[in-house]
């Protein structure tokens, strides 16, 4: 049995922030840009190589934080001191041993045919036995 944690990536421009835990200010991950880094430094610094962290993004996504910074709504003087990386940089850097795993492609899900495809690709990432954790923070709520 295996640990999934399935999660979606936005196209904002994501700032530095905190990300509190159970309402607790002492139960924190301070400094990350993204929620994702965050859960991953939380909960999955003792997952082995047979767990997996799919992150979910459109073409857009995909583009703006995956492969590269979106910095549109970045202020550089507040920054300069924290310089922006993408999600799978953060991931990579967080610790984990996890298999960390782009779901390109998806779709927008502005139509009901776009979010049954969404589903069905959500579906086909399940193993049978698998322990699953989802992240529903950036999107695809209506899943």
């Amino acid at each position: 049995m295996a640990n999934t944690l399935i999660s979606f990536l936005g196209t904002n421009a994501y700032i530095r922030c905190s990300y509190y835990f159970e309402n607790d200010p002492s139960n924190a991950v301070r400094d990350v840009r993204f929620i994702q880094e965050a859960i991953v430094r939380k909960y999955c610094q003792d997952w082995s190589q047979d767990d997996r962290i799919l992150i979910c993004m459109t073409e857009k996504a995909e583009k703006y934080n995956w492969e590269q910074v979106n910095t549109n709504k970045l202020d550089g003087t507040t920054e300069q001191s924290f310089p922006p990386h993408t999600l799978e940089e953060g991931l990579r850097l967080s610790g984990t041993k996890a298999s960390i795993e782009a779901v390109r492609s998806m779709d927008e899900g502005f139509t009901e045919d776009g979010t049954w495809s969404i589903f069905s690709r959500i579906v086909e990432l399940v193993r049978q036995g698998d322990t699953l954790w989802l992240d529903i923070t950036h999107g695809f709520r209506s899943l």
